[in-house]
């Protein structure tokens, strides 16, 4: 049962702990993540809160799991706000081929990487980051356990296998759908998330 969030936040503090306080599912998932979790992309719009939620858990449970957030880093804020919380940061540009031999390696990761569709001041670097990178993740972390690619804020999860790996397949039509519905794609085909133990 997820804990009721406070009636009022009061300040930016109070928020961060609201975001970052582990249910007691996520607790008991938690145990049983192998060190280290490896977050791509974890300078982002939910990246850091869902970093510390991870950490925080794992703390909390007396399991020494490694929390390595990878991201450019382009807000020093946020990676000392992620060191702050114990979260370990490690600074990369994923869109460079040469990167990802330098990252760790780990049998569990998530994925939110993306740049969002419709930026027509640069639609290269749009194409690069939502095609090339996702491959480099698929091919550096081809033995990963446990990743998820974000689309949104809240995915309904899927299992994508060859027979079905099509926006077809995908509630409200995928990643480029023009309704409300948020998604995302468990990947590779072997992989599984419980997505009500970080959402």
């Amino acid at each position: 049962m997820m804990t009721a969030p406070p009636e009022i936040i009061r300040d930016e503090a109070a928020l961060d702990a609201a975001l970052t306080h582990p249910s007691p599912a996520l607790r008991d998932f938690i145990s049983h993540v192998i060190s280290p979790l490896v977050i791509l992309g974890a300078g982002g719009k939910m990246g850091p809160t869902l970093a510390v939620l991870a950490k925080h858990a794992a703390d909390l449970t007396g399991h020494p799991l490694e929390v390595i957030a990878i991201s450019r880093y382009s807000n020093d804020a946020t990676r000392q706000w992620l060191e702050n919380n114990g979260v370990q940061t490690h600074t990369a540009n994923l869109a460079e081929a040469y990167t990802w031999a330098e990252l760790p390696d780990s049998e569990n990761v998530i994925y939110l990487v993306g740049q969002k569709f419709g930026t027509e001041d640069n639609p290269g670097l749009t194409w690069a980051m939502n095609t090339l990178v996702p491959a480099y993740a698929a091919q550096r972390y081809r033995f990963a356990v446990r990743c998820r690619h974000q689309f949104d804020s809240l995915p309904h999860m899927v299992t994508v296998t060859p027979a079905s790996a099509s926006f077809d397949a995908i509630p409200g039509g995928g990643a480029l759908s023009q309704n409300t519905r948020s998604t995302s794609v468990i990947w590779p085909p072997r992989t599984w998330a419980l997505r009500s133990n970080f959402i």
